[in-house]
């Protein structure tokens, strides 16, 4: 292909990707990788339109032959991890994870092998990445290190001192820190483990108490939280989104009282959600900055409803489902088109449609509701 055609061809498959023409610019990225085997770029970018599109498998091989072209791009590793991932191919996915972008860099202190099945007495400082719900997330594998005799150290995101507080074997790190040190995410693969439980978690006395009062001022049960948006446009955390008017029609039925959960709250998305309830709903988000209470009220709801987010985490650990809202293309942890999450298996799924649309989603929650509610 003569460089001019290359560069016309790009713009048209750059310009496709722009425009929301995911199908047509994996062609034509596809079309380029055939041409010219020694771009990585092209098939990388050609297995992300098809994440996008939800076709996981081809993805995954387009994925697969940029790490091919390029071993030494994370990113072409990081994306392929996700692929590997949403198909279910654990041992391989959690490897490319190693490449994410958001490990420390720590070349001399990190384990790059998978570790022993005996620790007796081995240290490590669990280093944190990512956010809250990641954290939570990634610490449900490092029980299988305290179960081979490792020592582990840990300092929480300040907001879960408290709740992580009370995980006996997760130390204080010291004056003087162990020599390895463990970034969060590598746990998987250096575990070998597959989907452990959550990591479980429990409430204060007295913040059940507090949150029994405040919920005997907002009105009777049983008690339904939302959530319909997490994660910062713009920032590193993936942003997850559900309508919030259309959230709030599928809970109408509900039959005692609704409690607004949404920490971040867009302009108007209130007001939308609590016309589509077609009745008044509780706010108590403010407690998003007080994480025992919200851990204690999230322990007390009869029914969560909510994309994925830190409550998700938060409740799992609490042995509670939740009904979550998978928006299109679904993160690694909720899998590509699977009924239900290896790490979260009592929590059903109500998939968002490849073409955006919700109705099918929030009708199955709407009647999931309705049969809970009665």
């Amino acid at each position: 292909m003569a460089p001019g055609a290359l560069a016309a061809l790009q713009r048209a498959a750059v310009g496709a990707a722009r425009a929301g023409r995911h199908g047509r610019a994996a062609e034509l990225f596809a079309a380029i990788a055939d041409a010219h085997p020694g771009l990585w770029w092209a098939p990388y970018n050609a297995g992300l339109m098809l994440l996008h599109l939800g076709r996981t498998g081809e993805a995954e091989a387009a994925l697969a032959e940029a790490v091919q072209r390029a071993p030494d791009r994370a990113e072409a590793h990081a994306d392929h991890a996700a692929a590997l991932l949403g198909l279910g191919r654990e041992t391989e996915g959690w490897a490319e994870y190693l490449w994410r972008r958001e490990a420390p860099r720590l070349p001399d202190a990190r384990p790059r092998a998978p570790l022993p099945t005996d620790l007796r007495g081995r240290p490590f400082v669990l280093l944190n990445e990512q956010g809250l719900g990641d954290a939570l997330f990634f610490l449900r594998y490092a029980a299988a290190l305290r179960d081979r005799g490792a020592r582990l150290f840990h300092d929480p995101f300040p907001k879960l001192v408290g709740v992580l507080s009370r995980v006996p074997w997760l130390e204080p790190i010291p004056r003087r820190p162990p020599d390895e040190r463990i970034p969060l995410g590598d746990l998987p693969f250096l575990t070998g483990v597959s989907a452990p439980p959550a990591l479980p978690l429990t409430v204060l006395p007295e913040a059940a108490a507090a949150v029994e009062r405040h919920l005997a001022r907002l009105g009777p049960g049983p008690y339904l939280g939302v959530t319909w948006h997490a994660g910062t446009a713009g920032g590193a955390a993936l942003v997850k989104d559900a309508p919030p008017a259309l959230l709030g029609r599928a809970m109408r039925a509900w039959p005692g009282t609704v409690v607004i959960l949404q920490r971040i709250q867009a302009p108007g998305s209130v007001a939308a959600f609590r016309d589509g309830l077609g009745r008044d709903a509780a706010d108590l988000s403010a407690l998003s900055e007080r994480l025992e209470l919200m851990l204690a009220l999230l322990d007390r709801l009869d029914a969560y409803a909510a994309v994925s987010n830190t409550n998700t985490h938060l409740r799992a650990g609490l042995g509670r489902p939740s009904h979550v809202l998978v928006p299109w293309p679904a993160e690694f942890r909720w899998r590509a088109g699977s009924a239900r999450s290896p790490w979260f298996p009592d929590c059903p799924l109500h998939r968002q449609e490849a073409g955006g649309d919700w109705g099918r989603a929030l009708a199955a929650l709407a009647a999931a509701l309705s049969s809970a509610g009665a």
